[in-house]
């Protein structure tokens, strides 16, 4: 006995449905992937940067801390 109309058209909603589900699925999967991955790449720039700002800083505060010492000391010879 031959499937009527309505159940032949439920199946065919039903597989399109599915095939367009998967599609997403995996579409999903995919670029979230890529989207992490990116992410994660972009972080690791972004501590980079940090990282050689925090020690250009350090540098700075250092140099600028000898150079404050040894300014002193020459006044505090001058003086005494």
């Amino acid at each position: 006995m031959p499937p009527d109309n309505e159940s032949c058209i439920r199946c065919r909603i039903g597989s399109a449905i599915g095939q367009f589900s998967s599609f997403v699925r995996r579409f999903l999967l995919r670029h979230l992937y890529l989207l992490v991955v990116d992410t994660s790449v972009l972080l690791n720039r972004f501590n980079v940067v940090i990282v050689n700002i925090h020690d250009t800083m350090d540098m700075w505060t250092t140099s600028s801390i000898t150079h404050t010492t040894r300014t002193s000391d020459k006044y505090s010879k001058r003086f005494s």
